[in-house]
This record gives structure tokens, sequence and C-alpha cells, in this order.
């Protein structure tokens, strides 16, 4: 899919075949999606943390020791 996409591109060294980046572009386009997605995760922490709190809930869900 991301061959078809131009995404990609491919390289292959005898029987292993490496993948890079078909260009910078792509780079810059993958770090603005981490950044868009990065943002709605902290917004949905935050509305859980809200949530828990209105449910009278102790504890931080997100947190390392509730695992």
């Amino acid at each position: 899919m991301l061959r078809r996409a131009n995404l990609v591109v491919p390289r292959k060294d005898g029987t292993t075949v490496s993948y890079s980046l078909s260009g910078p572009s792509v780079a810059e386009l993958l770090a603005v999606a981490r950044g868009i997605l990065t943002g709605v995760i902290t917004g949905q922490l935050e509305l859980l943390d809200d949530l828990q709190n209105s449910a009278g809930v102790s504890g931080d869900a997100h947190s390392p020791e509730a695992g």
C-alpha cells in the first residue's frame, strides 16, 4: 500500500528488501500527523480525567501504576 501510494521506495539486496521514504515531504507529513494525533490523544486523556473526577473515581487511569 505504501509503495502504491509512492510514499516509500524499495531497495532489494539479495533476499532482503529495505524501504526508505520517497522524499522529505513524506517525513514532514508524518511529523505533522504525529503532532495532530498527539494533540488528539492529550485531549482524550484530559476528558477521561474530567469524567473520572466528576464520577468520583480515584487514581489516574493512564498512569503506569494503573496498569
